[in-house]
């Protein structure tokens, strides 16, 4: 075999010797690379810093996320409006007034275990008002205000019947004593 490829380089040697190859060996060249596509190859290290970047920019927008829609800030009346604010303060103090002329009259106590009911309704208007979102304040505090209206229009109706027929009192009083 040795022999066979001495023979055939000292038979062919002058076209060993030529400094360009012939046209036709271009051409095989050029139709071999025109098969083969070359494969990128993306290094390792260059996908791993896009899954970082990507892990990042969700980490972050994650945490973005729950402090802006977090736990809702605590709010007051004297945050949403100082009128609001002024109109609890006058509605507190009226309530304290009529109540304090209800303590005065002995047949009270039902009417008061009604207002307290009614305060704990304001106690969760006031809790969801806390956490209420923006747009739903002004319907919780529209319906605070009702709230206050409301016990305050109930302590103003029983004090006028009181003062206009003490002699009702009277009877029920009577009433509840006969029953026990």
């Amino acid at each position: 075999m040795k022999d066979n490829l001495e023979d055939f380089i000292r038979t062919n040697r002058s076209s060993f010797d030529q400094s360009q190859p012939d046209l036709g060996v271009w051409a095989g060249i050029d139709k071999a690379l025109e098969k083969r596509k070359p494969r990128r190859v993306i290094p390792l290290w260059r996908s791993l810093s896009v899954a970082a970047s990507v892990a990042l920019l969700l980490g972050m927008g994650t945490l973005i996320g729950l402090q802006l829609n977090g736990q809702p800030e605590e709010v007051a009346f004297s945050d949403l409006a100082p009128e609001v604010e002024e109109m609890r303060l006058y509605y507190e103090g009226q309530l304290r007034e009529k109540t304090a002329q209800l303590t005065q009259y002995e047949g009270g106590s039902a009417v008061r275990e009604d207002l307290q009911q009614m305060e704990g309704f304001l106690l969760e208007l006031q809790n969801e008002l806390r956490e209420a979102p923006r747009g739903q304040q002004e319907q919780i505090v529209n319906a605070m205000i009702e709230n206050y209206q409301d016990r305050l229009a109930i302590l103003e109706r029983v004090l006028s019947r009181i003062q206009t027929h003490p002699q009702e009192l009277q009877k029920s009083n009577d009433d509840e004593k006969i029953s026990l």
